[in-house]
C-alpha cells in the first residue's frame, strides 16, 4: 500500500470509529426514549437513565456534525475530507460505488445517467445533494453550536427547542455509513457492518432487565 493510500485507510478507520460511537449513542437514545414510561414506573435509576438519554443525544449531535464537517484550517477525518482525498486515487473495485449511486440515485435529480468514467464525481454529487436537502437548514448544527458545544445566551423565543425527528437523525447516520462503506469497499477493505451492530444496545437491554423491566421495546409504535 502506498503512503497516500495508507493515509486514506487511516482516515476511513477513524471515520468508522466515529460512526460506531454515533450509532451506539443513537441506539441507546432510542431504547431509553421508547422505554421511558417503564423506567419511570419502576422508579429505580430513573434519573440516571434520563441523564444518560440526554448525554447520548448530545453526543450524537456533536458526532454527526463532525462527520459532515467541511475542512477549513486543518485536515479532518470527515466525509467531505475523505471525498476530497479519494479523487486522487483510482478505485480497486468500482462495484460498491455503483451500488451506492444506484441506491441513492434519486438525489441526482433530473440527471439519472451514471458517469461511468468518473463514479466518484457522482458519489460527490449525491453527497452534496443530500446535504442540501436534509442537512443544510442548519437546525442540528445550530443546536450543536449554541446549546451543546457552547452555552450561548439567547432570548427564549430564539432558542432552538428541538432537533429534527428521530427518522431524520437516523437518515443522517445511515447515509454516512452507506457512503463510508462504499468507499471502503472500493479501495479493497471490507468495512465493519455498522448498521447491524447491536452490541451496545443489547448490553443496555440487559441492564434494563436487571432493573426489573420486562418486554423491553426496541421500536417506535409506528415502525
Amino acid at each position: 500500500m502506498t503512503p497516500e493510500l495508507n493515509k486514506l485507510d487511516e482516515k476511513l478507520i477513524a471515520l468508522e470509529k466515529a460512526l460506531f460511537e454515533i450509532k451506539s449513542n443513537l441506539d441507546l437514545y432510542k431504547i431509553l426514549r421508547i422505554n421511558a414510561p417503564e423506567i419511570r414506573a419502576i422508579g429505580r435509576g430513573k434519573y440516571f437513565f434520563a441523564h444518560m438519554r440526554k448525554l447520548c443525544l448530545d453526543s450524537y449531535i456533536l458526532g454527526i456534525c463532525k462527520v459532515f464537517e467541511i475542512e477549513k484550517d486543518r485536515e479532518l477525518n470527515s466525509l467531505p475530507s475523505i471525498l476530497k482525498t479519494v479523487k486522487h486515487y483510482k478505485p480497486q473495485n468500482e462495484r460498491p460505488l455503483l451500488d451506492f449511486i444506484n441506491e441513492h440515485r434519486d438525489l441526482l435529480g433530473e440527471r439519472k445517467e451514471i458517469t461511468e468514467n468518473n463514479l466518484l464525481a457522482d458519489v460527490g454529487k449525491i453527497y452534496d445533494m443530500f446535504c442540501r436537502k436534509y442537512f443544510v437548514d442548519g437546525r442540528i448544527k445550530k443546536v450543536r453550536d449554541k446549546v451543546v458545544a457552547h452555552s450561548e445566551y439567547m432570548e427564549d423565543v430564539m432558542r432552538p427547542k428541538d432537533i429534527q425527528s428521530y427518522d431524520l437523525l437516523e437518515k443522517f447516520l445511515f447515509f454516512a455509513i452507506d457512503i463510508y462503506s462504499a468507499i471502503h469497499r472500493a479501495y479493497g477493505v471490507v468495512p465493519h457492518p455498522l448498521k447491524n451492530d447491536t452490541s451496545v444496545v443489547r448490553s443496555m437491554c440487559a441492564v434494563l432487565e436487571k432493573c426489573g423491566i420486562d418486554n423491553i421495546k426496541s421500536k417506535f409504535d409506528d415502525e
